[in-house]
């Protein structure tokens, strides 16, 4: 599933059912680049920006996803 963090339909859906859950963004994902790059462009501190070592996904139960996406 092109821009999406799952494999296929069946793998979100099973993730939903025994969610809340963390999935570990990988650092070969193309994400983890953008969320990492994200996170040091907006380092406001004086100290040197920290690595980013570890990024993880929170998959939340549909009806919570659901209702965030009505939401927006």
């Amino acid at each position: 599933m092109q821009g999406s963090q799952f494999c296929s339909d069946s793998c979100k859906k099973n993730a939903h059912k025994q969610a809340p859950l963390l999935l570990e963004v990988h650092s070969w994902d193309p994400k983890f680049y953008d969320i990492a790059k994200q996170f040091s462009t907006t380092w406001k501190e004086e100290s040197r920006v920290p690595p980013v070592i570890k990024i993880y996904k929170v998959v939340n139960p549909k009806k919570v996803e659901d209702a965030y996406e009505d939401y927006k």
